[in-house]
């Protein structure tokens, strides 16, 4: 029996985390980043890097090759999501 979309966990999870945080100016300021369109271009671009290392570490399945591609990508993904417009 499926969730009913109103009660998913990640929506859940997602009102939890708004009702802590509320009235805190970095939330704030966080939330109105995620929204802008620099953001979300970032975000298509950390989806594709993501792809790509997926690839890599198939193309190349040693545990050193997935543990530096993993944690580069982790970096790269942080570095892009964390600029300021």
């Amino acid at each position: 029996m499926p969730i009913p979309s109103n009660l998913s966990p990640f929506r859940l999870a997602r009102a939890a985390l708004d009702w802590l945080c509320d009235g805190r100016a970095d939330y704030r300021a966080f939330r109105e980043k995620q929204i802008t369109r620099g953001y979300k271009r970032r975000r298509g671009w950390c989806i594709w890097i993501w792809i790509s290392a997926g690839l890599a570490m198939i193309a190349f399945p040693t545990i050193e090759t997935i543990f530096v591609v993993t944690l580069a990508t982790t970096l790269i993904c942080f570095m892009l999501l964390d600029a300021v417009d």
